[in-house]
C-alpha cells in the first residue's frame, strides 16, 4: 500500500517511518499471519512511503533559496511582517513577498548545493509525473514481492512439506505491467490519488482518499472556497469549552458558547490594535506577541482541535489576564523548531473510498461530495468530527470500514456517518483507555490514538 501524507511537500518516507506500523494495524487482517494454514482471505500489506519529486530526500533537490540560512531568514521575516489582515499594509506586503518569491523561483531555480542548475528541474516536478512514478514504484514492488514469495515458499515447504497449491507463490506473483495500486492518501495525497485514478483507472485496486481536495478547484480555480468550513470549526471551540466547564477548559466563562467565542474575539481585537512586549527569560530572548502569533495558534487549533483546542484555550486565558509569556514561549519554539490533460474523474477498475470529516478547515466535506460524483461507483464515508483529515480524531467505525475495504473490497453503505470516539476538551485519553474494548479493538484504538497524537502542523510544537 502506497501512502502520501499530504502537503504538497510532505515526505512519505517519514510518514512510513512514523506511522507505518499504525497503518498496517488498521488495514491488515486482525488474525495472526503466522497461523498455519493461513486463511486465504486474510490480507497483509507492505506499507510504502515515498518522497514525490522535489520533496524530502529526492535528488536533485528543488529549492528557491541558495542556502538554508536565507530560507530561514525569509520565513522569520514573514512572522515579523504579519499575515494577511494584520495591518493596513498587510495585503500589499504579502503580495510583494509572494511576487518576489514566485518570480525568483521561476527564473533562479537552485540545486541543493546552492548553484543554479543546468536544467530547469521544475519542468519535471508535477502531480501528473508523480502519478507516473507511482506506476514504477508498484511495478518494482511487484518484482521484489515475487522474489520474496519464492524464498518464503521454499522455506514453508522445507518446514511443513511440499505445498502442492503453491499458495504463497500465487499470493505474491508479480503481474508484469499490470500491478494494481493500493493507496491511502491524505489532504494533497487525495489529489495525487485522484489524479492517478483519472490517468490510470484500470490500475486502481484500493484507494482511500481522506480529507478530499477538489481537483477542479486545484487545477482550474473553479469551485467553492476551500476554507468554507473553518469558521464553523472555531464555533465548536466555544461549544466544547462550555461543555467541558472550568475544569476542562481554561478559557471557560459563564454565559454559554457565544460568550466564550466573543471573549476570544475581544482578545484578538485587542492584540490587533496593541502588540504585547515580553522581556527575555533564561531560555529565550525578548519577544513581541502579535495578532499574527495568535492567528497561527488558531490555525493549528482548527486543523487539530482534539490536540490544540486546549492549547488555544490556555494561551487566550493567559492573555485575558494580561500575561503574554506563554505566547512568547510558544513563538520562540516555532522559531526553532503541472496539470493532467485528462478529465477530473472516470470509472476506476475498483471503486474508491473517499473519507471526510464533517468540518474540515481546508478540504471541506463539499469537496469530498464533489469528487465522489466524479468517480462513479465510489462512496463517501463521513466522520462526525472537526479538523483536517480523520487523523484529527480516532474513530473505530472509520478504521473498521477502511480495514474491511482493504481486506474485502467492500464499501460502506451510502450515507454512512461514523462518530468520533473522542471530542476536543470534553474527552480525554484516559476515557479512551477506560473503554471496554475487545483485544482486537484495543489494538486498533491504540494505533488510531498513535496516529492522532502524531498529528501536527510542521514546524509547530504544541
Amino acid at each position: 500500500m502506497l501512502i502520501n501524507p499530504g502537503g504538497p511537500g510532505g515526505p512519505g518516507t517519514l510518514q512510513a517511518f512514523l506511522s507505518g506500523r499504525n497503518l498496517q494495524t488498521i488495514v491488515d487482517s486482525e488474525n495472526d499471519p503466522s497461523t498455519v494454514p493461513l486463511n486465504a482471505s486474510d490480507k497483509y500489506f507492505d506499507i510504502i512511503g515515498f518522497d514525490p519529486r522535489g520533496v524530502g530526500s529526492t535528488t536533485p533537490a528543488v529549492t528557491c533559496f541558495p542556502d538554508s540560512t536565507s530560507q530561514r531568514n525569509w520565513e522569520l521575516q514573514v512572522d515579523a511582517e504579519g499575515m494577511l489582515g494584520s495591518g493596513p499594509h498587510a495585503l500589499e506586503k504579502n503580495w510583494q513577498r509572494t511576487h518576489a518569491l514566485n518570480s525568483g523561483c521561476s527564473v533562479y531555480e537552485m540545486t541543493a548545493d546552492g548553484a543554479q542548475g543546468d536544467e530547469v528541474m521544475m519542468e519535471y516536478v508535477s502531480t501528473t509525473l508523480v502519478a507516473r512514478d507511482m506506476i514504477t514504484i508498484i511495478e518494482r514492488h511487484g518484482e521484489w514481492r515475487e522474489k520474496q514469495g519464492q524464498l518464503a515458499q521454499k522455506a514453508f515447504d522445507l518446514k511443513h512439506g511440499p505445498d502442492v497449491s503453491r499458495a504463497i507463490l500465487r499470493r505474491t506473483q508479480w503481474h508484469v505491467d499490470r500491478e494494481p495500486l493500493l493507496y491511502w492518501g491524505r489532504s494533497y495525497g487525495t489529489l495525487l490519488g485522484a489524479t492517478f485514478a483519472a490517468l490510470y483507472p484500470d490500475r486502481i485496486a484500493r484507494a482511500v482518499l481522506d480529507g478530499v481536495v477538489n481537483m477542479n478547484r486545484y487545477y482550474e480555480g473553479r469551485g467553492p472556497n476551500v476554507v468554507m468550513d473553518a469558521d464553523a470549526i472555531f464555533d465548536r471551540f466555544g461549544e466544547y469549552c462550555h461543555e467541558a466547564g472550568p475544569d476542562g477548559c481554561p478559557f471557560y466563562a459563564e454565559g454559554g458558547s457565544e460568550t466564550i467565542n466573543n471573549a476570544y474575539w475581544n482578545i484578538e481585537n485587542q492584540l490587533l490594535n496593541t502588540s504585547l512586549p515580553v522581556m527575555a527569560s533564561a531560555t529565550r530572548g525578548p519577544e513581541v506577541v502579535t495578532w499574527t502569533d495568535l492567528k497561527n495558534i488558531l490555525r493549528v487549533a482548527v486543523y487539530q482541535p482534539l490536540l490544540a483546542f486546549h492549547v488555544l484555550a490556555g494561551h487566550v486565558s493567559e492573555l485575558a489576564k494580561g500575561n503574554a509569556v506563554t505566547m512568547a514561549n510558544f513563538k520562540h519554539r516555532r522559531h526553532f523548531a503541472a496539470c493532467p490533460s485528462s478529465p477530473w474523474g472516470g470509472v476506476t477498475a475498483r471503486p474508491m473510498l473517499f473519507v471526510s470529516n464533517t468540518l474540515d478547515p481546508i478540504t471541506p466535506l463539499h469537496s469530498a461530495k464533489h469528487m465522489t460524483k466524479q468517480f462513479p461507483g465510489s462512496i463517501l464515508l463521513e466522520q462526525d468530527s472537526e479538523g483536517h483529515t480523520t487523523i484529527a480524531a480516532p474513530s473505530l467505525c472509520v478504521a473498521k470500514a477502511i480495514r474491511n475495504y482493504f481486506q474485502n473490497g467492500e464499501l460502506p453503505a451510502v450515507g454512512t456517518l461514523c462518530e468520533a470516539d473522542l471530542k476536543p476538551l470534553v474527552g480525554s485519553r484516559q476515557q479512551v483507555k477506560a473503554q471496554d474494548l475487545s483485544c482486537a479493538d484495543r489494538k486498533l484504538m491504540d494505533a488510531l490514538m498513535a496516529e492522532v497524537e502524531q498529528g501536527f502542523i510542521p514546524g509547530v510544537q504544541l
